[in-house]
């Protein structure tokens, strides 16, 4: 009776295992996904040394569209120096260097005898940006 119980609870723990392993997997090909979005709105901002309302909606239309994104999509932050940016910024002038980022909360998803157990862990990305363009009406 000791083998069989031994056995089920081992077969539980390869289970989860297995399940956990799974998630894993999805993981990296997100996590790159959040790198090449956040790669290309430091590139975009840098251009013009601000983050434009139309920089943050691209970024919420791509990551909307992906599959792993588009149920967590009210989980997407758009930040700058750290702190979420909903609207146009102010642009700075050449040299200044900021943080432009993206947060987002991976889905982890587990099936257990029929049960689904879900789970969010937060996740940002954040690159130092410099500004490239000079304006004649700054300082």
């Amino acid at each position: 009776m000791k083998g069989i119980a031994n056995s089920i609870l081992a077969t539980l723990i390869v289970s989860i295992c297995v399940l956990s392993f799974t998630n894993c997997i999805l993981f990296f090909p997100w996590y790159l996904t959040l790198v090449y979005e956040t790669f290309n709105l430091s590139v975009r901002s840098a251009n013009v040394n601000c983050i434009t309302t139309e920089m943050i909606q691209d970024v919420y239309d791509e990551l909307g569209s992906k599959p792993l994104y588009r149920d967590y999509k009210g989980d997407l932050k758009v930040c700058l120096n750290k702190a979420e940016v909903k609207t146009a910024t102010p642009y700075t002038q050449r040299g200044v260097t900021y943080h432009v980022g993206i947060q987002a909360k991976f889905p982890l998803v587990l099936r257990v005898f029929g049960r689904e157990y879900r789970f969010t862990t937060p996740v940002s990305l954040h690159i130092p940006t410099t500004g490239t363009r000079y304006y004649k009406d700054l300082p």
